[in-house]
């Protein structure tokens, strides 16, 4: 991952980045000015008139190396902590210059004030030169790109240069005769002048006008150094007028330097405590801002995941983005037809005008966001000076469609805006996908579950048959439930529920399978119990894992009886002539799945059946109630029906019961129910068979 760019320090860095620490800078132009009319006029004064004795005196010459090594200290700690070169060895300049005036010092015999300050000697003329070039010789050395390891190095090697000069071993040439400065002192004190003035502009500009604070306090130094030795270099001897004056700029170059850099310091100081304070500020509000998107993002993207369809999601998405940025108006423009081939209903013009426009020869691949403009003007438009936007909506690198924005008149989008319509985009492109997948699914399902569904019951003479299934999913999962009425004759009718463990399309492929199985047992004239038999025998492809539960009623007129099988599960509920309901117990036998054999089977006298009402389990069993509880209640309600039916002479109280079945929403299974009511046969053709307009369209 890539490092965030750290920000400059004060007094180095560059200008002005948002977020950067700002420079404390020195504007070199007006400061070099001012510094150069105070030490003309320090020299002009002490020239003309001024000759200090006692305290002055003591002052001028102890300041010099005091100041010298503030500013060492201040200059040195900067360069460490900020990695500077330049400051580093400038830094190294100003430290052996600081110990070249300090060796001057030690070595000047002071004595009272109306006394001579001592004999002027040849080492201390060295020193006085040595002090004012090393600070050029400096600057050289770091234009010379030297490693800032050697720092230390060079450092100590001055050091030790400036003690053997004042120790006397080294001979010098003659530079003081007596008082009196010799003409070599005066060509090498004009010669040094000349080389610290030429480093002074290279060391100015690269700065230009405007010069971070060290550098610009370390220039005005350089040059009031130079002016001293210019100065001196004009007297005749030591001591005299032109010589105070000289030693006055010496003292000011230490003095200037040592408080500029202190005010620099200072400065950077106040001027970071005010910058932290506002970079907190600042980016507490933007850790607010970011907190907020987040929170808005991550509603977004659970109220998208609930959007299953391509409609769902394009309401969801334009709905989002209106609430997100407070804009007038959002809509989703689709880059094709949807599953069904229907054009996209309730766009208006504007919208696709505008992807058209930005996105219509050739992909948009950045963001369009445009100033308040004017806009086609139609009949559904948003009318002129509106600003709008228009992001492409990808996933997996296919243009799914555009989010066309209108903002509010005189309006402009904010980065905030930009960033949430960015991410925004980003999910409603991954819904957008995944709404048309499950489309595509479901419409298969859809095609799968009309094929497999139960659908109306099969009419049959002498019979009144009523059914309902309600899969209990939304959507395209297929269930294993299923009913089957069969008419092997005229005189023969077999009333099939059935319950394959398990959704999807394998527990729909195992219950289509079955279904097939026992209509071919039905035809082949068989028992019940020889009819479950069959599902026993692999006709049907179970794994080891799966199981069906399955009751097989037989309704033989010829015969005089009903027949019942069931296998696994829950029991036929049989309704007598005078209404009261039972359940046939008798005839059970484990699931089809976990063991082979005869299954067992129960005959009931067929002028004792009114009614047969078979059913899975998912309409007895619940989370709240125990299968027993179920049970019972569903007798209670069978008889209530049966009651209602034979009072009003009208089979229709069945069909009530099941569309309140059908309607209900707190089932927690698939649920399938199937109820036969027996009466006198009819004439051929004459067979009455009732079902749910909601079975009736699942079905077809």
């Amino acid at each position: 991952m890539r490092e965030p760019p750290t920000p400059a320090p004060p007094g180095v860095g560059g200008r002005g980045a948002p977020g950067a620490r700002p420079a404390v800078e020195l504007h070199l132009a007006p400061t070099l000015l001012v510094s150069l009319l105070l030490a003309a006029l320090v020299a002009v004064a002490a020239g003309a008139t001024w000759q200090p004795r006692g305290s002055i005196a003591v002052v001028l010459l102890t300041a010099p190396p005091l100041c010298a090594l503030v500013a060492v200290a201040v200059v040195g700690s900067c360069a460490r902590a900020f990695g500077d070169p330049r400051l580093g060895w400038f830094a190294v300049g100003l430290g052996v210059a600081a110990s070249a005036l300090c060796m001057m010092l030690l070595s000047r015999e002071l004595v009272e004030v109306a006394g001579t300050l001592g004999a002027a000697s040849d080492a201390q003329a060295a020193l006085t030169l040595t002090s004012h070039l090393s600070l050029a010789v400096g600057v050289v050395l770091e234009a010379l790109r030297l490693p800032m390891r050697l720092l230390p190095v060079v450092l100590t090697a001055g050091i030790v240069g400036s003690a053997v000069l004042v120790s006397g071993v080294v001979p010098l040439p003659a530079l003081f005769d007596g008082l009196a400065i010799t003409p070599l002192m005066r060509g090498l004190a004009v010669a040094v002048a000349l080389v610290t003035l030429g480093v002074t502009a290279a060391w100015v500009r690269p700065r230009a006008r405007l010069t971070s604070g060290l550098h610009g306090w370390a220039a005005v130094a350089l040059v009031l150094s130079a002016l001293g030795l210019l100065v001196l270099a004009a007297a005749d001897e030591v001591y005299s007028h032109l010589w105070w004056a000289g030693l006055t700029l010496r003292t000011s170059t230490y003095v200037v330097l040592a408080a500029g850099s202190l005010w620099w310091l200072i400065a950077s100081l106040v001027s970071g405590e005010i910058w932290t304070r506002r970079e907190l500020s600042r980016r507490d509000g933007e850790l607010e801002v970011a907190d907020g998107l987040s929170r808005r993002l991550l509603d977004a993207a659970r109220e998208l995941s609930e959007a299953l369809t391509v409609p769902d999601v394009c309401e969801t998405a334009s709905r989002l983005a209106v609430s997100g940025t407070r804009a007038l108006d959002a809509h989703v423009v689709p880059a094709a037809r949807d599953v069904s081939g229907a054009a996209t209903p309730g766009l208006p013009t504007y919208a696709r005008q505008l992807v058209d426009r930005h996105g219509g020869s050739e992909p948009l691949h950045a963001p369009v966001f445009s100033d308040p403009v004017g806009l086609v003007a139609d009949d559904d438009g948003p009318g002129t000076g509106r600003a709008y936007a228009v992001l492409a909506l990808r996933a997996e690198d296919r243009l799914l469609g555009h989010l066309v924005l209108v903002a509010e008149t005189g309006r402009t989008w904010t980065p905030y805006d930009v960033r949430f319509l960015t991410a925004l985009v980003d999910q409603t492109a991954l819904a957008l996908s995944r709404g048309r997948a499950y489309e595509t699914v479901a419409a298969a399902s859809a095609t799968l579950q009309a094929s497999i569904r139960p659908g109306r019951p099969t009419a049959v003479a002498g019979l009144t048959l009523h059914a309902v299934y309600r899969p209990v999913t939304v959507g395209h999962e297929v269930g294993g439930d299923w009913f089957d009425t069969i008419a092997v004759d005229e005189d023969r009718v077999v009333l099939v529920v059935g319950d394959v463990m398990g959704k999807g399309w394998r527990a729909a492929a195992v219950m289509g399978q079955a279904r097939t199985a026992l209509r071919t047992a039905a035809s082949l004239h068989l028992d019940p119990g020889a009819a479950l038999d069959m599902l026993d025998t692999g006709i049907v492809d179970l794994r080891p894992d799966e199981i069906i539960t399955v009751v097989y009623a037989l309704v033989d007129r010829r015969r005089g009886e009903v027949g019942i099988a069931r296998a696994g599960h829950p029991p036929g509920l049989l309704i007598d002539a005078d209404g009261r309901a039972g359940f046939v117990e008798h005839g059970g036998s484990p699931p089809i799945g976990l063991v082979s054999g005869p299954r067992s089977e129960h005959w009931v006298p067929i002028e004792e059946v009114a009614g047969l009402v078979l059913y899975t389990d998912g309409v007895v069993e619940s989370r709240a109630k125990d299968l027993d509880q179920g049970m019972q209640a569903l007798a209670r309600r069978a008889e209530t029906v049966a009651e209602e039916a034979r009072r009003l002479g009208d089979e229709g109280a069945w069909e009530t019961w099941l569309e309140e079945l059908h309607a209900r929403a707190d089932w927690q299974d698939d649920v399938a129910v199937l109820v036969a009511c027996l009466g006198p046969a009819g004439p051929p053709g004459g067979a009455q068979a009732g079902t749910l307009p909601g079975l009736r369209a699942a079905g077809a």
